[in-house]
């Protein structure tokens, strides 16, 4: 329960009508990471997402599993970008 006692984690779609977050987001894998932290490795989308960003030039070295989420969300969107642009 941590530093904020027992917290209730939902995606958009818990609150009002939206597609958010979407089927590519691990929504199922991020709770279980901060219900149960360290209980296992990186998720496989960070595996992914890094390999991914490693073959396309835009990082040079793994990144860290728990590195801030941002930092996942900045390479998920420049690996898109990359995709859009080479269609």
């Amino acid at each position: 329960m941590g530093r904020c006692g027992k917290l209730q984690i939902i995606g958009h779609k818990d609150v009002m009508a939206t597609a958010c977050p979407g089927e590519k987001f691990p929504l199922s894998q991020v709770i279980q990471q901060v219900r149960e932290p360290g209980s296992s490795s990186a998720p496989s989308w960070k595996l992914d997402i890094v390999k991914e960003a490693r073959r396309a030039g835009l990082i040079t070295s793994d990144h860290n599993p728990e590195d801030p989420a941002e930092k996942w969300f900045v390479l998920q969107v420049a690996l898109n970008l990359l995709k859009t642009l080479k269609a």
